[in-house]
């Protein structure tokens, strides 16, 4: 009896005496905007494989959530590293916009390029934030 109470004892000591903020983390999304007025298909390509999504004119999609520390810096990386290009086409119709990674060396707007991309951030009600990467999708994509 005197063990279990021991054991009790050292289990409630160890179970709060950790960092209460050891599991506070930040939240990343990553999105993709439809800016124009067209219905459109987007396609997401790793390798053989394929992540057709569809986004309505004016919604947009999430990609990828992630919790992370801000110490390690904010990961925009993280959601595009396995893909290797992307597509758009306007339903039933042939393919507008290609953007292969790589391809990234090449002037101008590019989808693997985080300087193409807007963050935002907005406070949560824990005193953590939200980072949010967003993708627009303008009407000169689909030309």
């Amino acid at each position: 009896m005197r063990a279990k109470i021991i054991l009790l004892y050292i289990v409630c000591i160890i179970s709060t005496s950790c960092d209460p903020h050891m599991f506070d983390f930040d939240k990343c999304f990553w999105r993709i905007e439809n800016n124009t007025d067209k219905y459109i298909v987007l396609n997401m390509f790793v390798g053989q494989n394929i992540d057709s999504r569809d986004i309505a004119a004016g919604e947009y999609i999430s990609i990828q959530t992630v919790l992370f520390s801000l110490g390690d810096g904010i990961p925009f990386e993280y959601a595009l590293e396995n893909k290797d290009s992307i597509t758009i086409a306007v339903n039933g119709q042939p393919i507008k916009k290609i953007w292969r990674k790589s391809d990234l060396d090449k002037s101008g707007r590019h989808f693997f390029n985080q300087s193409s991309w807007t963050l935002y951030t907005t406070p949560r009600h824990d005193s953590f934030e939200n980072y949010i990467f967003t993708f627009t999708i303008e009407n000169e994509d689909l030309n």
